[in-house]
């Protein structure tokens, strides 16, 4: 991943967005911690989304929840996560795991 973000570039479209490969690595420590990633205004201002990966997905999976932040707040994140975390688990069930 790092390769690709050295030939690459990263963009950040706001100033809110992660800059440097140490923040993006930081991000990624947080996101295996908590289970879910959340997009706090760094693709676009005003927005704010919570995202959940589908594990035994065929290819990288996630479902999300996003909307305006005075919406989707922090309490808002609150109540979505563990539903979000429900539907990631029924749709999972849904895939053969890899290998099998």
């Amino acid at each position: 991943m790092v390769s690709i973000v050295h030939s690459m570039g990263m963009t950040t479209p706001t100033p809110k967005s992660l800059g440097t490969v140490d923040d993006l690595l930081a991000d990624l420590e947080k996101i295996r911690e908590r289970g879910y990633a959340i997009d706090d205004e760094e693709q676009e201002i005003g927005v704010r989304c919570f995202s959940m990966a589908l594990p035994n997905a065929p290819t990288p999976t996630a479902i999300s929840v996003s909307g305006p932040t005075t919406r989707v707040d922090w309490d808002f994140g609150d109540r979505a996560v563990p539903l979000l975390r429900k539907a990631a688990q029924e749709l999972s069930s849904q895939f053969t795991p890899a290998g099998s």
